[in-house]
């Protein structure tokens, strides 16, 4: 009876240390994934994937609303396409789903393509979107001793409008502002000039973050020019331009996504 009862205590003993040792290994490989995710960017292939459900939202809501993204040039070629012929419509959506596959093929064949990591991406995004607000608003009214004018009042759409409108945002002026002006003027300073490093990247995200803000104010749909406005989204481009250049434009595009979700339809209802 003792031996039986001793046997039991080593099986038990055994099976709790196989089993804390499993939970060792998945606590150690979640670090190694955090720290895999926080330690490098992904590529541009991981990045177009990561945020081609924001494409699909947007271009689907295209063709149900007169609504364009400012900057948003490839809609209105779309919209040619299809006057012109319902094949070449299809030919252009074939090819994007092409494209992509290949992109996803590509990845699995050259290094494991983690989609689970896109999740901390979209948690970190929603993170820095929370902040983005409040940590605007203190610049302006603690540092710069500005203070927000009488609220107007704004349009109120429907959740499908907000996401179609966020989406487009998110997605077109980080691609318009942050990969192309802003990384093309650090680019091109940093190659054409000799000033330092620190004076290259504050010029490119000012200038990109000014004209950002300034494109919300151009006719015939921009809003009428406030000065606080203007600062507002100047500094909010100078913070995206900071997390596309810290952490991805996957990750830029979905800050901006969410923000928009936050502004025209949660905080506004």
């Amino acid at each position: 009876m003792a031996q039986g009862l001793a046997e039991r205590l080593r099986d038990s003993v055994i099976v709790s240390c196989a089993m804390a040792q499993r939970k060792g290994t998945s606590e150690a490989n979640r670090q190694r994934s955090l720290r895999a995710y926080w330690s490098r960017r992904p590529n541009w292939s991981t990045e177009i994937l990561f945020v081609f459900p924001l494409f699909v939202v947007y271009q689907v809501g295209t063709f149900g609303s007169d609504q364009l993204n400012g900057v948003d040039f490839l809609s209105t070629v779309l919209f040619r396409l299809s006057a012109e012929s319902e094949w070449g419509l299809a030919g252009f959506a074939l090819a994007v789903v092409v494209g992509t596959a290949y992109l996803y093929w590509r990845k699995r064949s050259t290094e494991k393509f983690e989609l689970r990591m896109m999740w901390p991406m979209i948690l970190e995004s929603g993170l820095y979107a929370l902040l983005t607000g409040s940590v605007i608003i203190f610049v302006m009214t603690k540092i710069l001793g500005m203070h927000p004018p009488s609220l107007s009042t704004t349009p109120s759409y429907n959740p499908w409008m907000v996401l179609y409108i966020s989406a487009g945002a998110g997605l077109h002026e980080e691609l318009v502002f942050r990969v192309i002006l802003f990384g093309g003027l650090l680019a091109g300073l940093t190659r054409w000039t000799r000033f330092s490093r620190l004076f290259i990247l504050t010029v490119a995200l000012v200038v990109s973050g000014a004209v950002f803000s300034i494109s919300h104010h151009i006719p015939p749909h921009g809003e009428v020019f406030g000065l606080f406005a203007f600062v507002y989204r100047l500094l909010a481009g100078v913070l995206f331009g900071i997390i596309y250049l810290k952490r991805g434009f996957s990750t830029a595009v979905y800050t901006h996504f969410f923000y928009d979700v936050l502004v025209l339809g949660i905080w506004q209802g």
